[in-house]
């Protein structure tokens, strides 16, 4: 810093190359440092110099001069601009290091859940999974005859045919922990973070192992690539889907993980997730038999007031062509609410096989009639479009 009275010989003597006006300081660039010092640059106090006699001498000395000086109004925006960014900040940061992923871990399945006696139909895909599940229970002895276990299973068919149901009863039956996600979970705006949700769950199933992971709708995050179109949502979910793929080439032999997925739209998916090696086997769930709506009526009326005899079951589950397990359930439920409904909370309650015939058979009234004027309506509506459009001269 030198003394403000030294400022207008230093630059009347051409001293100076060039100077630059700052808020509170002028900062002076010197042609020649030996003569201070060996110092390029000097400071000085601009608040004890007068500008205009400054600016005036710099002139007639043909020395350059430029100024950092910015309006209040500038400095206001930039403070509002960097608190912005600074909370912009922080949110990305937090949700990057929000645990990664959080599943549904259960790690002990053995007591209170479900096993394949209590999941009425899927006969053959039960079959599939039992096969996998004795490879879980007896490792060494498939690995003596150089079977390899695969790595992952794919469940695919309609809504309400009981895959997820399925995956978990399979988890229950093979003893051993399940990690429960939705494809939905990996799929994120920010990039990395499904990327990273993906490795976390491998990595919390790799410290369970032997291990299920089951992922629901996995469409959302296995979709063919090239496929999306949003943005930079499209990348993102290509940085997903790539990790989720390294992952399960990782696997080793004594990993003891394998993957069970669930899908109402197979033909989406991308072909490589499909591939040997990967999703080794692929299991259909179809809509249940007349004989399969049979067991799965009989499973959710266990713990209902009933006198229905099979004969009546059966008939039951012929009126009830096409409905899925869920469907099923749904029906069960919603007659046993009539039965309540009619006779009161106060009177013991006891459903007859023809009480849910009745039941059945009303509600597929219901759904006929809601069809036909579904199609009525949509006939109509095209008729008003299209009927008085006037005729073209071929």
């Amino acid at each position: 810093m030198i003394p403000s009275s030294d400022v207008a010989g230093l630059i009347a003597s051409g001293k100076v190359s060039k100077a630059i006006f700052g808020s509170l300081f002028l900062l002076f660039y010197l042609k020649d440092p030996k003569q201070h010092h060996g110092h390029s640059y000097l400071l000085a106090n601009r608040t004890m110099l007068k500008s205009d006699e400054l600016l005036q001498s710099l002139k007639r000395t043909n020395t350059k001069y430029s100024s950092l000086l910015v309006n209040e109004s500038q400095i206001g925006w930039s403070i509002v601009l960097v608190i912005y960014c600074y909370f912009c900040y922080k949110l990305v940061i937090g949700m990057t290091q929000q645990n990664g992923f959080k599943g549904k871990q259960k790690k002990d399945l053995r007591q209170d859940e479900k096993r394949f006696a209590d999941v009425g139909g899927c006969l053959k895909a039960k079959e599939a999974l039992l096969e996998i599940i004795e490879y879980i229970r007896k490792p060494e002895v498939y690995r003596e005859i150089g079977v390899r276990m695969p790595k992952g299973v794919l469940l695919y068919g309609p809504p309400g045919t009981g895959k997820t149901l399925i995956a978990k009863a399979a988890a229950a039956e093979a003893n051993i922990p399940v990690i429960f996600s939705s494809g939905s979970e990996f799929v994120e705006v920010f990039a990395g973070l499904g990327a990273k949700r993906v490795r976390d769950l491998f990595k919390q199933a790799r410290a369970l192992s032997p291990c299920m992971i089951f992922i629901d709708e996995i469409d959302a995050v296995g979709f063919h690539r090239g496929s999306a179109s949003v943005m930079g949502g499209h990348r993102e979910s290509e940085t997903t889907l790539n990790q989720l793929l390294n992952e399960m080439d990782g696997f080793q032999e004594n990993d003891q993980i394998i993957v069970v997925a669930a899908t109402n739209l197979a033909t989406s998916l991308d072909p490589a997730l499909l591939r040997p090696g990967r999703f080794d086997h692929k299991i259909e769930v179809t809509l249940p038999s007349v004989e399969e709506r049979r067991d799965i009526i009989k499973i959710h009326l266990r713990n209902k007031p009933h006198s229905a005899s099979d004969e009546e079951l059966l008939k039951l589950a012929k009126i009830m062509e096409g409905a899925s397990g869920a469907d099923l359930e749904n029906l069960i439920n919603l007659a046993t609410l009539s039965a309540v409904r009619k006779r009161g909370t106060q009177q013991k309650i006891s459903m007859t096989g023809d009480d849910l015939i009745q039941f059945a058979l009303g509600q597929k009234q219901t759904q006929t009639q809601q069809a036909q004027k579904n199609a009525f309506m949509e006939t109509a509506a095209q008729m008003m479009m299209f009927g008085n459009r006037p005729k073209v001269n071929k």
